[in-house]
């Protein structure tokens, strides 16, 4: 993946907050620790690099079975999955 888009309203939904000033934006979590800065590029983007330490496989298991039709079906909406059945 070249780039990647970080929503600024999502981060605000989910409890975040951030600060731009002095050519960089910081975000912190709702402890108001800081957990990213990133310096503000060229195009006046602010451009970080992610790097993951330790790769990790998560499962789920699910026991309903419309739930397992929703994710078969490409997470389908719900209204359209009653209608498949």
């Amino acid at each position: 993946m070249r780039s990647n888009l970080i929503s600024n309203g999502q981060l605000l939904q989910k409890g975040y907050t951030m600060k731009m000033e002095g050519q960089a934006m910081k975000v912190f979590d709702s402890k108001n620790r800081l957990i990213l800065k990133a310096p503000l590029s060229k195009q006046r983007t602010f451009k970080i690099n992610i790097s993951v330490i330790e790769d990790q496989c998560l499962l789920s298991e699910t026991k309903s079975e419309n739930w397992l039709w929703h994710q078969r079906y490409g997470h389908i909406n719900w209204g359209k999955l009653k209608q498949t059945f």
